[in-house]
């Protein structure tokens, strides 16, 4: 977070383009949102991606629990290409209760 706004700061006060870093331009290849059976591999790819500064991208992917019901862990098979795979656990399902009163 802090290098963004460090870029976006140079932004203000360099007279070019090139006088300052811009964050890369990420193009995900493939549908954006799966829905995936317990069980399945699910592949990510964002080896489009490309820095409009020219430097080198690195890739790192994470499973993001909060977003799912998943009580096991995910582990994501990377290797640093913009290429990376998950298989969905295979637990049973959690029934969950309303918040609302």
């Amino acid at each position: 977070m802090q290098n963004d706004f460090e870029a976006r700061a140079d932004w203000m006060v360099q007279p070019t383009f090139e006088g300052a870093n811009h964050q890369p331009d990420a193009v995900a290849t493939g549908p954006t949102h799966v829905v995936a059976q317990p069980g399945a591999t699910v592949t990510m790819d964002l080896s489009a991606s490309t820095d409009p500064d020219g430097d080198a991208l690195s890739y790192e992917f994470l499973h993001y629990g909060d977003q799912d019901s998943v009580q096991a862990a995910v582990p994501v098979e990377q290797d640093g290409s913009g290429l990376a795979s998950i298989t969905v656990p295979d637990e049973p399902a959690r029934a969950f209760r309303s918040l609302r009163r």
